[in-house]
């Protein structure tokens, strides 16, 4: 994911297509055999991740929140940017629609009875989507 890639492409009214997952699973395909008296193992273990509870949203707001912060050892105020948000169209008919930081991929899920989802595995994004004109 890339902050960059979701500015230039809502700056030029393009939509971004955003899923993650908020939760992964470590799951053990083939274990290694036993053998003998002393049961020694042969072979490795092997696991691939199973991702569950994913969601897909809309990015199509850019925003850069800047201060203002003062450095005493030059005595000077510097201009710096805090953080980037980007506007989240969570699909749930409106509900905690708004401006998150880019980092933080939290919902407030109406699905799950209101809880905070954080989709932060297998994070995916569609960009460069031009919409009909």
């Amino acid at each position: 994911m890339n902050i960059n890639t979701i500015k230039t492409d809502v700056i030029n009214d393009k939509p971004v297509y955003l899923r993650g997952n908020a939760t992964k699973e470590v799951v053990v395909v083939k274990s290694p055999k036993k053998i003998g008296v002393f049961r020694f193992s042969i072979g490795r273990t092997k696991t691939h991740n199973e991702y569950k509870n994913g969601h897909a949203w809309v990015g199509d707001g850019y925003q850069k929140i800047t201060g203002y912060y003062y450095d005493s050892n030059v005595d000077r105020y510097f201009h710096a940017t805090i953080a980037d948000h980007v506007y989240m169209d969570w699909g749930w008919r409106g509900k905690h629609n708004g401006w998150y930081d880019y980092d933080m991929w939290e919902a407030i899920s109406p699905l799950v009875h209101n809880s905070i989802v954080d989709y932060i595995y297998n994070q995916e994004m569609i960009y460069n989507i031009t919409p009909n004109q």
